[in-house]
């Protein structure tokens, strides 16, 4: 049986699109590669190429396994915000925000703009949603801090 490999496939496919332009000769440059390679030649390259995209596909549909690690960090994504709750409970209902850096807020809220960004362009919702969350809460402190300063 004829060996037929990718490379002379992806070859006969560029002659083929090179002629696609002109259509008369289109049709006749198809059916002389398909007479030349012959219907067992074709059965086997799509069969191949079939494996080889399901064999891809399997890999992409796994299930990620989570490490202990994984959780531990998730209960802290999900602690933090409530740890800086108290501050903006204290701002807004004191109506004061003495003691308390409007540098030191900015920059958090600022932080959480480069993470969140990182998290996009790296797909990662978790984080998105996380210091989506962050982001809120410390806007709403820095708006605290300069409304009642």
């Amino acid at each position: 049986m004829y060996d037929f490999g990718w490379r002379q496939f992806s070859a006969a496919v560029g002659r083929l699109h090179a002629v696609a332009d002109q259509k008369e000769r289109a049709g006749r440059a198809v059916r002389s590669f398909l007479l030349a390679i012959g219907t067992a030649e074709i059965t086997l390259l799509y069969t191949t190429l079939m494996v080889r995209h399901a064999h891809a596909y399997k890999h992409l549909r796994q299930k990620v396994r989570r490490d202990p690690l994984d959780w531990v960090l998730y209960l802290f994504m999900l602690a933090t915000p409530l740890f800086e709750l108290p501050q903006a409970v204290s701002i807004y209902s004191a109506r004061s925000a003495v003691d308390v850096s409007l540098a030191t807020w900015s920059f958090f809220a600022l932080s959480n703009v480069a993470w969140i960004t990182y998290a996009a362009r790296h797909k990662l919702r978790l984080l998105i949603v996380v210091y989506s969350i962050y982001f809120v809460l410390e806007v709403m402190i820095v708006a605290g801090i300069l409304i009642y300063r």
